[in-house]
């Protein structure tokens, strides 16, 4: 009994790799664990869908503690809960998708949402400037991040689209079949 060496898979996102691999495992560029680039999108919308569920739940968990750091007074924790809400039910729509688009735009119009309440807040008497303007700067980082990674994704999309590749959805087009997401046997 012969048994032929199986000939190693390349470890690539694209199809047309099958005949012309990669020239090293450690090409620049290239993610050779979960068998993408680095740069579709994807990796950094699944650290920004991690931090939106840590945010959310200390929004959450600990609204009275942030309402005395931002010198509002604590009857807003209502509304620091059901934005914390928000920030979970977002990172989880993100981890949820393939090619999460849609849930990363989403996180950019709640940056909107959290930059104009957090301008409301300022224009009050009552309020500490240093906490909603700390809160501020954090947000519009967050936001810049948000913006990057929802058009990395959308160009990973469209790229996808344009070249009778899978859709945004995970679903293969033309018989093709997509490498499994972890946990998935093949």
């Amino acid at each position: 009994m012969d048994v032929q060496p199986q000939r190693e898979r390349p470890r690539a996102f694209h199809p047309h790799f099958l005949d012309n691999p990669p020239p090293a495992r450690g090409a620049p560029g290239w993610d050779t664990g979960p068998e993408r680039r680095i740069d579709d999108g994807r990796t950094l919308a699944r650290a920004l869908a991690w931090f939106s569920i840590g945010l959310g739940a200390l929004e959450i968990l600990g609204a009275r503690h942030l309402a005395r750091f931002l010198g509002v007074d604590e009857r807003h924790t209502t509304l620091i809960r059901a934005y914390g809400v928000r920030e979970v039910l977002t990172g989880i729509s993100i981890m949820r998708d393939r090619t999460p688009t849609i849930g990363v735009w989403s996180r950019v119009a709640g940056d909107a949402l959290d930059l104009a309440t957090l301008g409301m807040a300022f224009r009050r008497d009552e309020p500490d400037p240093r906490g909603i303007a700390i809160a501020a700067l954090a947000v519009a980082g967050a936001t810049a991040l948000d913006i990057t990674s929802a058009l990395q994704l959308a160009r990973t999309e469209a790229r996808l689209r344009g070249n009778g590749r899978p859709h945004a959805n995970g679903r293969a087009t033309s018989g093709e079949r997509l490498a499994p997401r972890f946990g998935e046997s093949e």
